[in-house]
């Protein structure tokens, strides 16, 4: 009697990926749909859960700091993604500090056209990004998902979160000053660091406010053009 073994390789589809934790927060890459269709549009996000105190940043940051930038080499069946920026929140900072970004739960929605020619369409994205409090910590991660293709599926779960966070990005014929007058203020006061050990790539953010006062300065004396949004330098749209 002889017996054949047969192995199958499976893929695990799902709409979002695994967390990536850190003492900081943490991070995952989410879909609107367990399945898609071949050609159409693709929701996407990348959804934050900051600890407390802590945050991360908009696509203008302001006077330091900078926002997550992705990269999607190796990715398949979709082309030209580009983030969409939620209104942010106004953090003021001893030193007259002004920042923008987001703190406690967040999702930056990522639009982009599908294009695909295979049974699957392959997401893996690079993402770097800073996140603040009383230390400045940055973090690179790779995110990946594997979505089927054929009859379209959303999944109800994080199609909500996405279409939630959606909903808040600002229209397009709004401008940045705009934006920045709108958006809510959080003041944050400079606190002593604790005990614990920072990570080894770690700022201070006594450190960042003092690099961005001294920018601030030689702006003022040099008359250099202000900060300009940074979507074209992220390459993501």
């Amino acid at each position: 009697m002889s017996f054949t073994l047969v192995f199958a390789v499976c893929h695990v589809w799902a709409a979002s990926s695994e967390w990536k934790v850190n003492p900081n927060g943490q991070v995952r890459l989410i879909a609107a749909y367990d399945r898609l269709q071949s050609h159409g549009k693709l929701m996407m996000g990348l959804q934050f859960k900051t600890a407390p105190g802590w945050y991360v940043y908009w696509k203008v940051p302001g006077d330091s700091g900078y926002p997550p930038s992705v990269q999607w080499k190796g990715s398949e069946g979709f082309k030209n993604p580009r983030i969409l920026w939620p209104a942010p929140t106004k953090f003021i900072l001893p030193g007259h500090i002004t920042e923008y970004g987001y703190e406690g739960d967040v999702v930056y929605p990522i639009e982009a056209e599908l294009d695909a020619t295979g049974t699957e369409v392959q997401v893996k994205a690079v993402l770097s990004y800073l996140t603040c409090n009383t230390a400045c910590v940055p973090y690179k991660y790779t995110l990946s998902l594997n979505l089927p293709v054929g009859s379209e599926k959303s999944d109800p779960e994080t199609k909500a979160i996405i279409n939630r966070f959606v909903a808040l990005v600002p229209p397009a014929q709004k401008t940045v000053e705009q934006i920045q007058r709108n958006a809510p203020v959080v003041v944050k006061n400079l606190l002593p660091l604790t005990a614990e050990p920072a990570a080894p790539a770690s700022l201070t953010l006594a450190a960042l406010l003092s690099l961005a006062f001294f920018r601030r300065s030689f702006a003022k004396r040099h008359a250099l053009c202000p900060a300009r949004p940074v979507d074209q330098a992220l390459g993501v749209g």
